[in-house]
């Protein structure tokens, strides 16, 4: 699809036609410029935009198009994390990754459409694909969820998390994350105001308010690299649009 194909105005791209297509997107930077993408907080703390499913690609969803829609942040964050939850039911419980960072055991997910990471937001969910807990929760790219045993030391966690997002191309500014079986919080040593709501904190109800990776199953050695997301997982255009897409 080329650039100026892409619908970009609230006149030509109306909300009945994005309502079932819009999903949630954590942020890959801390800070979004006036006018720029529609940025809120969600539980528990994590920055989130919004992008329009067009198949080949997200349409981020700004403010001129959330005006143009006639919505507020909170109809939009509700419609996309139900729209999230929907397209989860279709990842089979079997589609993670496991293998092991040195001694430490870990499961990793991706999906096609590249939003693994976007699952955080959905947390009750999580158990399907990483079992009961607890964990420590990764995601250092937009399609990359990774989930570690609950008691590995911090420093690890911190490294992997560095390490991983140091070599992709979508790596998030998202930080670890706990799970206890019932909530996902942020880990008693990484706290700062992310973690706290702000003027554009909404919250979504619902439990808590709440590809796969290609690397074979490793024997006890650390994966020497991580590839960028695969299985045909989208670029990012974003709004207004660069001259090419951004992964």
């Amino acid at each position: 699809m080329h650039p100026r194909d892409v619908p970009h105005s609230g006149s030509a791209f109306r909300w009945q036609d994005a309502r079932d297509r819009v999903l949630p997107l954590l942020a890959r930077y801390p800070h979004a410029a006036p006018g720029g993408p529609v940025m809120i907080r969600l539980d528990p703390g994590l920055r989130v935009g919004f992008g329009v499913d067009l198949g080949p690609m997200f349409v981020h969803v700004t403010t001129q198009l959330l005006r143009a829609w006639r919505l507020d942040h909170g109809a939009l964050a509700r419609q996309a994390v139900a729209n999230l939850r929907e397209r989860a039911r279709a990842i089979g419980s079997d589609a993670t990754v496991r293998m092991r960072f040195g001694l430490v055991p870990l499961a990793a997910l991706q999906v096609p459409p590249g939003w693994a990471s976007s699952l955080l937001l959905a947390p009750d969910q999580l158990p399907r694909w990483f079992g009961p807990g607890p964990h420590v929760f990764i995601a250092p790219a937009r399609n990359l969820l990774i989930a570690l045993p609950s008691e590995t030391d911090q420093r690890l966690v911190r490294s992997l998390l560095d390490e991983i997002g140091r070599q992709l191309p979508d790596a998030l500014d998202v930080p670890p994350l706990a799970w206890d079986g019932a909530r996902l919080r942020r880990t008693e040593s990484d706290t700062g105001p992310a973690a706290l709501p702000d003027r554009g904190s909404v919250q979504i109800g619902g439990p808590s308010h709440t590809g796969r990776l290609r690397s074979r199953p490793d024997r006890g050695t650390a994966p020497r690299r991580w590839g960028p997301p695969r299985h045909g997982a989208r670029t990012t255009w974003y709004t207004p649009p660069p001259d090419r897409s951004v992964t």
